[in-house]
């Protein structure tokens, strides 16, 4: 019989590798959550708002759930609240939709109410946030005396197209798959699909929750093998070394429907 231990032990080593392959440096890979957090809010202090970024999404792969008091090492613990800093980065880069996505993780995972010294800073952010980023709902009134020309569709911007889905959305899926909750793994990202653009991965992890729910559920809905069918086609190509470690998380089951034609 496996060792449960071990087996829980090897599913988060290989979570926190699936999205960092390629990003890292063996050096690197070795650092613990809170060195990455540390980094992140002191590139953010300098003004490297990118290398902020990614330093900040690298703790969170690492790392615990955020919140007050989070051990780091012995008996020393540490405040984590990264999403709430990493919608501070991106609206210095400008990058909308990933600043508001974050600012709903620190709702949903942070919790950051009046009571915390937190919350001037939080609330500072989001209506930042809303200012750069809510566009006006109204008409937009001409200059005093001058008349608004016709729209000319020979020089109108194209309209730009949904953002990639940020990787944070991802983890958070394959996450839940892991431990099973294949129901919010799907829900994570079908909500994400209405405001960015899916890629390969996500569409991987969205059919591996339903067939695995198919299987979980004694192969009683063959619906939900035909859905999974359908967005493992929408998967391909996945880059290979997240398929390989893929290997470790999902089932030889279902990766055999995923590689069947």
């Amino acid at each position: 019989m496996q060792d449960m231990g071990y087996v829980t032990y090897l599913r988060v080593f290989v979570l926190v590798g699936v999205m960092t392959v390629g990003a890292l440096s063996t050096a690197d890979a070795d650092q613990e959550w809170y060195y990455y957090y540390e980094l992140g809010l002191q590139r953010l202090r300098d003004g490297n708002a990118q290398a902020a970024v990614e330093n900040l999404l690298q703790a969170i792969e690492k790392g615990p759930e955020p919140g007050p008091r989070r051990r780091t090492y012995g008996t020393f613990f540490k405040d984590f609240y990264p999403y709430l800093h990493l919608a501070k980065a991106y609206l210095i880069l400008k990058q909308c939709p990933e600043a508001v996505q974050a600012i709903a993780m620190s709702v949903q995972k942070e919790r950051i109410n009046p009571g915390n010294p937190l919350y001037g800073e939080f609330t500072s952010v989001r209506e930042q946030a809303r200012a750069l980023c809510e566009r006006p709902t109204g008409p937009i009134e001409p200059p005093p005396g001058k008349a608004l020309p016709p729209p000319d569709s020979k020089t109108d911007v194209p309209p730009v197209g949904p953002s990639p889905v940020p990787r944070a959305i991802v983890l958070q899926a394959l996450e839940f798959y892991v431990n099973g909750r294949y129901d919010r793994a799907f829900q994570v990202l079908k909500d994400a699909e209405a405001q960015y653009k899916l890629d390969e991965r996500a569409y991987f992890i969205m059919g591996c929750s339903l067939a695995a729910r198919y299987y979980a559920e004694g192969e009683k809905t063959p619906a939900l093998l035909q859905r999974a069918r359908d967005l493992f086609r929408q998967a391909r190509p996945l880059p290979e070394r997240f398929q390989q470690r893929m290997a470790y998380l999902v089932s030889p089951k279902i990766l055999a429907v995923y590689q069947s034609p």
